[in-house]
């Protein structure tokens, strides 16, 4: 889950939430209905990502609740985007098979 979770954030073409981020490691690729009981808590998902990703609030929480999901360091993502064929296999076709149509 550690390692679908980093790909998810580093494939996203935008921040996540940690409400978008719950949703797609709970929906496996080709799965058409959303188990709720496949749902994570919040500390769990940020402990199995062995401290690389943290949330943070943003300033306008009445438009945005959730907080959003990121790495704890940008060094991390420019690592990722220059070794991601050998680390994040098929980051992008995991992302999109989780997304609806």
């Amino acid at each position: 889950m550690g390692m679908k979770a980093i790909s998810m954030i580093f494939s996203a073409r935008r921040p996540l939430d940690t409400r978008e981020l719950g949703h797609t490691l709970a929906v496996q690729s080709g799965d058409f209905t959303l188990d709720k009981g496949a749902f994570r808590e919040l500390e769990i998902t940020l402990s199995v990502t062995a401290g690389l990703v943290d949330t943070v609030q943003t300033q306008n929480s009445r438009e945005h609740p959730h907080p959003y999901i990121r790495f704890v360091h940008s060094t991390l993502q420019q690592y990722l985007e220059s070794n991601h064929e050998h680390l994040i296999r098929n980051s992008e076709r995991g992302l999109a098979g989780v997304c609806p149509a």
